[in-house]
């Protein structure tokens, strides 16, 4: 193991947080819903779509460290992508 690994094995299951049952969870939209409106964010994503773009930003990285795999992409804040 390379110096600053930590021996930690990681699932290859898709993560909680990215499933259906976790977006579609009404206490959690109800927790969105009550967060957005506490610090008057100008946001129209509800809780369902906010998890799809946090997923969209750091599933791939998971799955890169899930399998060692080295891959130079770049985050495009404009098109909300990995190039």
């Amino acid at each position: 193991m390379g110096k600053g690994q930590r021996d930690t094995n990681m699932n290859e299951k898709p993560l909680y947080i990215f499933s259906d049952e976790f977006k579609n969870n009404q206490d959690k939209q109800k927790q969105w819903q009550a967060f957005v409106r506490k610090n008057n964010l100008a946001t129209k994503d509800d809780f369902e779509r906010t998890v799809e773009k946090v997923q969209t930003l750091l599933e791939p990285i998971y799955l890169q460290i899930n399998s060692v795999q080295s891959e130079n992409r770049i985050w495009n804040v404009e098109t909300w992508c990995w190039e």
